[in-house]
């Protein structure tokens, strides 16, 4: 399976079936189907949860094919609702994504938002539609904390295993850039970065 965006191979599937003869897709979903010398697989490509981010004070955004939407969740006195049931919200189109959003994430503040891609990322204005940063990333992440949040510090790692500091006080701007001595998988945000070498180790960073 590879992906038509970065061109990278996703996965490989092996059934053991000995050889493959025939794929077929069914129309509208994401189900393909198989055809080996011993039998047939069909297997289900991607995942089917939304694509969303919710601020702490209920402003929703997310993304549908290319399309960013928001929405405001209302709140409402538990004694109103039923379990289950749909909430109806005033939806909203921001704007149309560069990227094909495979992750949206929002500021600690509620500001700003990112759209993350398979190899780039773009940073918006939460209020409207804005392009205010895009650059080449793998895995992007958000700082958080009392004083860092209110900065707006993140922290990107790209395809070469580069990791650079950003800002939204300071025009976006990479700084601090460093690279591990080592094979980077995932980064993760807060009062300190965090680099995760698959289940090895993890790396504080200040």
């Amino acid at each position: 399976i590879w992906n038509s965006t970065t061109y990278r191979l996703e996965q490989s599937l092996t059934h053991g079936m000995d050889r493959v003869w025939c794929l077929a897709i069914q129309r509208e979903t994401n189900r393909v189907a198989i055809g080996y010398d011993e039998g047939s697989v069909v297997v289900k490509l991607g995942h089917n949860y939304p694509i969303a981010s919710m601020d702490s004070k209920g402003k929703v955004v997310w993304a549908k094919h290319h399309v960013i939407y928001t929405a405001t969740a209302q709140l409402q006195r538990e004694d109103d609702l039923a379990d289950g049931e749909r909430v109806g919200l005033a939806t909203k189109e921001m704007g149309v994504c560069d990227v094909y959003p495979q992750k949206i994430i929002h500021a600690p503040t509620g500001r700003f938002f990112a759209v993350c891609g398979d190899s780039d990322y773009i940073v918006s204005n939460a209020t409207r539609w804005r392009n205010l940063s895009f650059d080449k990333a793998v895995h992007f992440v958000w700082a958080s904390g009392a004083s860092l949040s209110d900065s707006g510090d993140y922290a990107t790692c790209d395809a070469t295993n580069n990791i650079s500091i950003g800002s939204i006080n300071n025009k976006f701007t990479a700084r601090h850039p460093f690279r591990p001595p080592f094979v980077v998988e995932q980064i993760f945000g807060g009062a300190l970065l965090a680099v995760a070498q698959s289940r090895d180790f993890v790396v504080m960073y200040d």
